[in-house]
């Protein structure tokens, strides 16, 4: 059963993902702060491809098609 569209789940993720990485990483530098800011990035960056691809592409969507989509800058101006 299909909930949403390609499209609205790309555009769900564009906007979410940046926001839940942005609590994560506020979190962390609050408590923890043990690494520099850029292996935190790209710590994160790993992290987003990883789950994206495996949890994301692979067990929910079944397909690759996520990653043969670009969305256009102006998404949000429709």
């Amino acid at each position: 059963m299909i909930a949403t569209t390609m499209e609205n789940t790309l555009i769900l993720h564009a906007i979410g993902a940046p926001l839940f990485f942005a609590l994560l990483s506020l979190i962390y530098v609050s408590y923890f702060n043990y690494t520099s800011p850029l292996r935190m990035a790209i710590l994160f960056l790993t992290l987003v491809v990883t789950v994206d691809f495996f949890l994301v592409a692979l067990v929910i969507n079944k397909s690759l098609e996520m990653f043969t989509r670009c969305l256009a800058p102006g998404f949000l101006l429709r």
